[in-house]
């Protein structure tokens, strides 16, 4: 349960996550295209995921062990 709510508020609230600078490297999300890799620990749970600020997408987000 207090995985599916951290993953809830970070969907939420992307730009409370961290940019990981230099970390996105994934052709599928273009910085070039806006895109951020983001992380964020809500609770002991870390999240990982992409943003994009100029779309408001969100995208791969997922759970880092």
């Amino acid at each position: 349960m207090d995985e599916e709510l951290a993953m809830e508020e970070a969907m939420n609230n992307p730009l409370e996550g961290k940019e990981l600078k230099g970390k996105n490297t994934d052709p599928r999300w273009p910085a070039a295209d806006g895109w951020e890799k983001r992380a964020r620990n809500i609770n002991g749970n870390e999240i990982h995921y992409q943003y994009n600020p100029r779309t408001g997408q969100i995208d791969d987000v997922k759970f880092k062990e």
